[in-house]
């Protein structure tokens, strides 16, 4: 035998001997148990950096294969948006985090398929200037500074103003009948510019 032929000999040999593949059920094929999560890493360690500095959301969905050894492989971003914020990646890397407890057919462990979605909801801060009355009604808000500027997170604040009350601190700081009251302010991702394509922020409805 040459040692062409018995190089050949012993890769056959090595490849048969390894353990197959697990098989994925078909997939005309039912379940008897979903596969289902047994942990998975926060979304705010998950949250792309630049994105989070920004307050830009983003949603992503993730396909893979849920193994018979509770882990995942062949992941794939399925859906992205917006593109170019990093919101995919972040998501096949939480996959790659997370325990799966697997599918079942007739009572054993199999690979099978799984989508999940991850939301990431960015967060702004914002300072209004509002009056406050001895009896502390509130009135009379203006937009004096947003972090980040530019997506409408100043006027979001105005309406929650309308129908939250200010942290007792922040009214125990009011001089001259007026106070700043700091808020965390949600950037939803439906009417950001990344979504609508206009440039700008768009005005929360109502």
């Amino acid at each position: 035998m040459t040692s062409i032929g018995a190089a050949l000999l012993i890769l056959f040999q090595t490849s048969t001997s390894a353990a197959p593949p697990p098989i994925e059920p078909p997939p005309t094929q039912r379940l008897d148990v979903s596969p289902r999560f047994l942990s998975q890493p926060n979304i705010q360690d998950l949250f792309p950096a630049r994105a989070l500095k920004e307050a830009v959301s983003g949603v992503a969905r993730i396909q893979c294969v849920s193994t018979r050894e509770g882990g995942t492989r062949d992941c794939r971003v399925i859906e992205e948006t917006p593109l170019g914020w990093g919101f995919g990646q972040a998501g096949l890397d939480g996959m790659a985090r997370s325990r799966l407890q697997p599918g079942q057919v007739n009572g054993q462990p199999v690979d099978s398929r799984v989508v999940q979605p991850f939301t990431f909801i960015a967060v702004g801060e914002v300072e209004l200037d509002c009056a406050v009355d001895p009896d502390q009604n509130v009135s009379d808000c203006r937009i004096a500074k947003e972090v980040p500027s530019g997506r409408c997170l100043g006027a979001r604040a105005l309406r929650q103003a309308k129908t939250e009350s200010p942290d007792r601190w922040d009214l125990a700081r009011a001089r001259n009948g007026r106070f700043a009251w700091r808020m965390d302010v949600h950037a939803p991702l439906a009417d950001s510019p990344e979504r609508t394509g206009q440039p700008g922020c768009m005005q929360p409805p109502g």
